[in-house]
């Protein structure tokens, strides 16, 4: 079975309310600038490509004092 006939056969075997997903992820692969752009119907804004925001979390994550040394377990290895 060629990768051509395998996706096709994939593609039967989808319920009819995953294919407007499917249809949006191969336009993302073929064409991914403009996938931003698409409105497809039955895709929610999850699977639409994220942009990133400078700072977001800036303040809300926190290392721990201990983060740079080795954990016990491993000291045996150095």
């Amino acid at each position: 079975m060629t990768l051509q006939q395998e996706a096709l056969y994939a593609v039967q075997l989808l319920p009819e309310e995953k294919l407007p997903a499917l249809i949006a992820f191969a336009r993302f692969l073929t064409q991914p600038d403009s996938f931003p752009d698409a409105a497809v119907p039955g895709v929610d804004a999850l699977t639409r490509k994220r942009r990133s925001v400078a700072g977001v979390l800036r303040g809300k994550v926190q290392m721990s004092e201990d983060f740079n040394e080795t954990p016990d377990v491993f000291k045996e290895y150095l």
